[in-house]
């Protein structure tokens, strides 16, 4: 049996690759979009490892399916939690070294990455990382970082879709840590 891949090997896979670990189902997509949304399979739903992503906005499926991956690899790095345990050990090895991934976006204090940026994934992850290994610590992340504790808090306010899973880390780190 392959030995199971951590969460930063798996987002810098290619995509065939990524798509060959992965088990796809289409569906027939709903809403605006006119007779053929409706008529052809196009929306696409991507399963690796109890993580689950979908896109149905496109008309073509393989628009979707790069969307899919996209939301993929960012939920790969962004997933800590599930309900109240760390999901699948496999998947949340901690990087060895998360910092690495991350000070090539810190500038003049700052943390800056566009969610465009391929890298991004890894840099989410990588500051998932930093919490976890510094036991929600987020002075000791600041310290690491060279940016302040405002600008981590600012910097999830500005992508709302990595909010939810931040706060989450925080509290499953409290709770387990009992920091304040």
């Amino acid at each position: 049996m392959e030995k199971a891949q951590a969460w930063f090997q798996l987002v810098q896979l290619s995509d065939s690759e990524l798509l060959k670990l992965c088990t796809r189902d289409f569906f027939k997509g709903t809403g605006a979009g006119g007779q053929k949304k409706n008529k052809t399979a196009s929306g696409v739903r991507l399963t690796l490892d109890g993580l689950q992503v979908y896109e149905s906005q496109a008309r073509s499926k393989d628009d979707n399916q790069k969307k899919s991956l996209k939301k993929l690899r960012l939920a790969l790095a962004s997933q800590f939690l599930e309900g109240d345990k760390v999901i699948s050990e496999k998947l949340r090895e901690l990087h060895p070294a998360p910092e690495t991934l991350i000070l090539p976006y810190v500038q003049s204090s700052f943390l800056r990455i566009n969610e465009k940026n391929s890298d991004f994934p890894l840099v989410i992850g990588g500051i998932f990382d930093l919490i976890a290994g510094a036991e929600g610590d987020l002075e000791k992340v600041s310290e690491i970082l060279s940016v302040s504790k405002s600008q981590i808090h600012k910097f999830f306010d500005k992508h709302p879709s990595l909010k939810e899973s931040f706060g989450k880390l925080k509290k499953y780190c409290y709770n387990q840590y009992n920091h304040e």
